[in-house]
């Protein structure tokens, strides 16, 4: 198969407290040091694309495609910049490529290519569009809707947003053609828009800067079997969206960059990913065998809301996860849809190794600071699990 990853980029970005000058330099550099070369590795290609430039043209020792059209990430406008640069590579595509599919993204996800098998390709052939409803997630095109997607004048009037490409395929004009549309996962793929590093992901989205060099590192560890000792905290009430002095990137346009975008982990070697992260947005637990030594799993719902079997995640999903020596806390503050005894009814009945215990801060070494923010009464009793 013939696929071609279209990863946007752009000069100019500033939006939601993010100020980052050139980021077709900054941003594409990380990627063509991690995940890219694994991509071409497996035989795909990947092209960058940008706009604001005198003439179109492609640079093939830079993957970079040069585009005239105007060069910027906008939020709301009709008709969409970006939908603009969009539907100029995918045109430039057809007419100088030879493909099968494209897979649309931007510079600031992480492709896991190991995801991607011969099962994966097979599945792939009986769709025209894939995606899983949110931009940040990528979205695979075929030949045929690349086509569509140049050629009906509908996709010039919609706004940007993270789901209108797949409003554009799924609603405004499926009747029109005889188009197979279905979710990326309807192929095996896990690209759901949480952030939360898990090396069952195909792409982790929003890696920028230190982060995709960090993403790298631990998925590349995990997938040369020799995972490192990873210390994760979820659902601690941070707030992620303010600029984190210590992981910040200054920029002439000022300001810091928020922890989603920068953050590796803490001076005690723990990964934070608090419900401003979109933990919450986890709809299983996707962390892979032999994956943490030690997790803080604070509310969190082990259920999925596509009515998983929770023995099922306890067994084969969270205890195959906790590394030799190591250990997973679930902490709850309220018994939330009564998760906490429901999960030591669980752990009971199956002869599963666990204690309950107090004071959670005796048990893990979070700094301080992150503690004292918090709304959390770690005084009452947990459930630790070990491996």
């Amino acid at each position: 198969m013939n696929l071609i990853f279209l990863v946007c980029t752009c000069k100019v970005f500033n939006h939601a407290n993010i100020c980052i000058d050139r980021p077709d330099l900054t941003r594409k550099m990380s990627c063509l040091e991690t995940w890219v070369p694994k991509v071409i590795e497996k035989g795909y290609e990947v092209i960058f694309y940008s706009g604001d430039n005198e003439t179109e043209y492609y640079d093939e020792q830079h993957k970079h495609l040069y585009l005239t059209v105007e060069d910027e990430y906008d939020y709301g406008f009709k008709p969409s910049l970006q939908h603009e640069r969009l539907k100029a590579t995918v045109k430039w595509t057809l007419n100088n490529k030879n493909f099968d599919y494209i897979y649309s993204i931007t510079d600031s996800d992480y492709v896991n290519i190991n995801h991607f098998t011969k099962d994966t390709e097979d599945k792939l052939l009986k769709y025209d569009f894939l995606s899983n409803g949110s931009g940040g997630e990528g979205f695979f095109l075929s030949k045929k809707a690349c086509d569509i997607l140049v050629n009906d004048p509908h996709i010039n009037v919609i706004k940007h947003s993270d789901s209108a490409i797949d409003t554009f395929f799924k609603i405004d004009i499926n009747h029109k053609y005889d188009l197979k549309i279905g979710s990326i996962g309807s192929i095996g793929l896990n690209t759901i828009k949480s952030y939360i590093l898990s090396e069952n992901y195909f792409l982790i989205h929003y890696c920028t800067g230190k982060r995709m060099y960090w993403v790298d590192f631990v998925l590349s560890q995990y997938n040369n079997k020799a995972p490192i000792k990873r210390k994760i905290a979820i659902n601690l009430p941070i707030d992620a969206t303010v600029g984190q002095l210590v992981n910040s990137y200054s920029t002439i346009n000022g300001g810091n960059t928020p922890l989603y975008y920068s953050f590796t982990t803490d001076k005690n070697g723990w990964e934070h990913y608090g419900g401003f992260i979109r933990s919450d947005s986890m709809s299983s637990f996707m962390f892979g065998e032999a994956s943490i030594y030690k997790g803080v799993f604070i509310d969190y719902h082990l259920l999925s809301v596509y009515g998983s079997n929770i023995d099922d995640i306890i067994i084969n999903k969270v205890l195959p996860s906790i590394q030799k020596g190591g250990f997973i806390i679930f902490y709850y503050k309220e018994n939330l849809y009564g998760y906490y005894e429901l999960l030591k009814e669980i752990l009971i009945k199956h002869n599963i190794n666990f204690e309950i215990k107090n004071n959670l801060l005796e048990k893990v070494d979070i700094e301080q600071d992150l503690i004292i923010k918090s709304e959390v009464n770690f005084n009452k009793e947990y459930i630790i699990i070990y491996g």
